[in-house]
């Protein structure tokens, strides 16, 4: 029996899988935990961080960007955290 992935209970996973309506792979979840762990560091707030993922996610979608692509979600991510740094 497989044990259940940890990663799909990570903030930054749930809040891709419940506004982009796609479960990344376990790949995918590793960075995208990886990226926003970054991201916390350098905003120095997880509240903030998680703010600035959710409003990168909407603007995603809203765009029509394909859900699949989670590294355009990331490289988006990252730069809107390095401009507000």
């Amino acid at each position: 029996m497989t044990q259940r992935d940890p990663q799909l209970d990570h903030a930054a996973v749930k809040l891709y899988r419940e506004l982009c309506h796609i479960t990344p792979n376990h790949v995918q979840r590793r960075e995208i935990i990886v990226t926003f762990d970054w991201a916390k560091g350098v905003l120095g707030s997880p509240l903030r961080a998680a703010d600035h993922w959710e409003a990168t996610l909407r603007k995603f979608m809203l765009e029509g960007c394909n859900p699949k692509r989670v590294d355009w979600a990331m490289d988006r991510y990252e730069e809107r955290v390095r401009k507000i740094a």
